[in-house]
């Protein structure tokens, strides 16, 4: 294992049973943690051939072992389950319902479905959308043929629709769930029409409401140079936790957390838990 060499920086490495190409996709019973605790805040996956993160086919950079910086607040936070957690009445724990249908004002989420491809196609056939993202080929048919394929065995992605002309303008999906914990939100792109509106606002109120019913704190990882997903993230109120060791798709990946206080006293005007006027 290599010594992580900066306390802001987050070290991966791949394990000897991994092979780091391909991946199968999660069935709905595979919702258990993908991480066990190691000595010293080391989280290594379990080895197990199923995907339990709900990414996309790995690649040879894809991370398998996580050093966090933090090591201090996930310890604690690893001990402590929501208030608000729902609870079975036999005392089991309930996990979250990663595709849920979700009704906002002026955009609602539901599941993918395979027959989403041609209209949500159509949405992400723009080469600005992708501009300043690492995989420009998402712009392309066969490259968001790939896209929608890890979508779809992800089951865990939920489609954007603008709810008065009922069109889908986006998608964005959960991912590395550990239940009572935490969860990754990723995968998001939305049409330029609904660029610099609340639509964006809206879609990620949806679903960060969604996961503090049963996670203490939401994760993104954005690619370092995709400055509008970054500033995204930023105005939710989410921090830096730091940065991937190894590129994906030849960019360093960066990664912010976000907690229910975090977002209630962060979030600049329209992106907080409360709608409101959004502000550029």
């Amino acid at each position: 294992m290599k010594k992580c060499t900066s306390t802001n920086t987050i070290r991966l490495a791949k394990p000897e049973n991994e092979s780091g190409t391909g991946s199968s996709s999660t069935t709905p019973n595979d919702l258990t943690s993908p991480w066990t605790t190691q000595p010293l805040g080391r989280f290594s996956r379990k080895e197990n051939k199923q995907n339990l993160s709900g990414t996309e086919p790995k690649t040879e950079s894809d991370s398998e072992t996580v050093l966090f910086p933090e090591i201090d607040v996930l310890k604690k936070g690893l001990k402590t389950v929501l208030t608000n957690r729902s609870t079975s009445l036999n005392g089991d724990s309930k996990v979250l319902d990663l595709q849920p249908t979700l009704a906002g004002k002026d955009i609602t989420l539901r599941p993918l479905a395979a027959h989403d491809f041609h209209d949500l196609l159509t949405a992400a056939a723009d080469p600005l959308i992708w501009a300043q993202h690492p995989d420009r080929t998402r712009g392309t048919q066969e490259g968001f043929k790939r896209f929608f394929d890890g979508a779809l065995q992800s089951r865990a992605c939920l489609v954007a629709i603008d709810a008065p002309r009922q069109s889908l303008i986006g998608c964005s999906r959960y991912s590395n769930y550990t239940p009572g914990e935490r969860i990754m939100i990723g995968y998001t792109f939305l049409a330029r029409s609904h660029w610099g509106g609340a639509a964006n606002a809206e879609m990620k109120r949806l679903m960060l409401q969604h996961a503090f019913t049963d996670v203490q704190e939401v994760t993104f990882s954005v690619a370092q140079h995709n400055l509008r997903s970054r500033r995204a993230v930023e105005k939710l109120g989410a921090e830096l936790m730091g940065a991937e060791d190894a590129p994906r798709w030849g960019q360093t990946h960066v990664i912010y957390r976000l907690t229910p206080l975090l977002w209630a006293q962060g979030a600049v005007p329209g992106y907080g838990p409360q709608p409101s006027s959004v502000s550029e």
